[in-house]
C-alpha cells in the first residue's frame, strides 16, 4: 500500500465506545458515509425516513492511536461494520486500516486479552453518490445549554402526545411544546417535574401548562430580540435522547428555515449530533 495515502486507526473498545455504536444502530441509517482526514473521523447517516440526520465527529486524541496523510472518504454499510464492531468486547483493541490507491477494501483487526486471539476482517467499502446532507456550518440564531436528562424527559413526555414538538424562545425563557387531536391524555403527565416550561395543546384548548422550573435550568444565547418558535420531529427522540449517557449537556440549536440541531459533546473527544426536520 502506499504510505503516502493511507490511514490507520486504533482505539480500545469501552463502554463510551459501546454507547456511540448503539446509539448509531438505534437511530436507523441502514448506511453512512465516512470521511477520514488529518484531524478526525467523522461518520454521517440518514435514517430510514430520509428525514432526520446524524453526525458523529470523533478527534485524533479519541484514538489510542492515529495516522492519516490523506483525505478519505467512503460508504459503510452499518449492519455488516457494525458486526465486526460487535466482536470488540470491552478493553480489546480495534485497528482500522485502509487506502485510496485502487483498494476499495478495509482491514479490521480486533485483537483480545490474549496474544493468540485475534480477528481480521477485510471489507469492501460501499459505492455511494456524493450525497449532499445540508448541513448548516455557520452561526445560529439561538443556541440552549440544558441538562441532557432534562432534555429526555421533556421529549418523553412530549412523544406522548405528539411526533412534533415546538421550542419557543423568549425573555431569555424556552417552552417546549406539542399540540394533539384531542385533550385527553394529560393524566399521564405528572403534575411537576424538575423541567423546563413544557405545555401540550388540545386542538380547542389549552389543557396542560405550568410545568415551570426557574430559567437557570438552561442558558439561552441568542441576540434575537423577538419571540421565536422552531419546530422539529420527535420521530427519533429515543434514539437521540439516548446521547444522555454520553453527555451531562445538550446543545439545542436553531436558525429560521435550518433543522433543529441537537448535539452532544464527547468530552475531549468530539461530539455526535442530530439534524432534526
Amino acid at each position: 500500500m502506499d504510505q503516502s495515502k493511507m490511514f490507520e486507526l486504533q482505539l480500545t473498545s469501552g463502554v463510551q465506545f459501546m454507547a456511540v455504536k448503539n446509539l448509531i444502530r438505534d437511530f436507523g441509517c441502514f448506511e453512512a458515509i465516512v470521511d477520514i482526514s488529518s484531524t478526525g473521523l467523522s461518520l454521517q447517516a440518514k435514517d430510514l425516513n430520509n428525514r432526520d440526520t446524524l453526525v458523529l465527529h470523533l478527534n485524533r486524541n479519541a484514538f489510542d492511536h492515529y495516522h492519516c496523510d490523506h483525505n478519505f472518504s467512503m460508504g459503510i454499510g452499518i449492519y455488516w461494520v457494525f458486526n465486526i464492531l460487535d466482536c470488540a468486547f470491552c478493553d480489546y483493541t480495534i485497528k482500522i486500516k485502509g487506502g485510496d490507491n485502487g483498494n476499495d477494501t478495509v482491514l479490521f483487526t480486533i485483537k483480545g486479552h490474549r496474544e493468540d486471539e485475534i480477528l481480521q476482517v477485510s471489507y469492501k467499502l460501499w459505492e455511494y453518490e456524493n450525497e449532499c446532507f445540508n448541513i448548516h456550518r455557520g452561526e445560529y440564531e439561538v443556541t440552549v445549554d440544558m441538562p441532557s436528562e432534562e432534555f429526555r424527559r421533556i421529549c418523553k413526555i412530549l412523544h406522548d402526545f405528539s411526533n412534533t414538538a415546538t421550542i419557543s424562545v423568549a425573555n431569555e425563557r424556552v417552552k417546549f411544546s406539542a399540540r394533539v387531536d384531542n385533550g385527553s391524555a394529560d393524566s399521564n403527565l405528572p403534575k411537576s417535574i424538575n423541567s423546563l416550561e413544557v405545555v401540550v395543546m388540545g386542538s380547542y384548548d389549552l389543557f396542560l401548562v405550568s410545568l415551570v422550573q426557574p430559567k437557570e435550568t438552561a442558558t439561552v444565547y441568542t441576540d434575537l430580540t423577538d419571540p421565536v418558535s422552531f419546530s422539529f420531529s420527535l420521530e427519533n427522540w429515543h434514539s437521540f435522547t439516548m446521547a444522555t449517557s454520553i453527555s451531562k449537556m445538550v446543545m439545542i440549536k436553531m436558525s429560521l428555515g435550518l433543522p433543529v440541531v441537537v448535539e452532544y459533546t464527547i468530552e475531549h473527544k468530539g461530539y455526535m449530533r442530530f439534524d432534526l426536520s
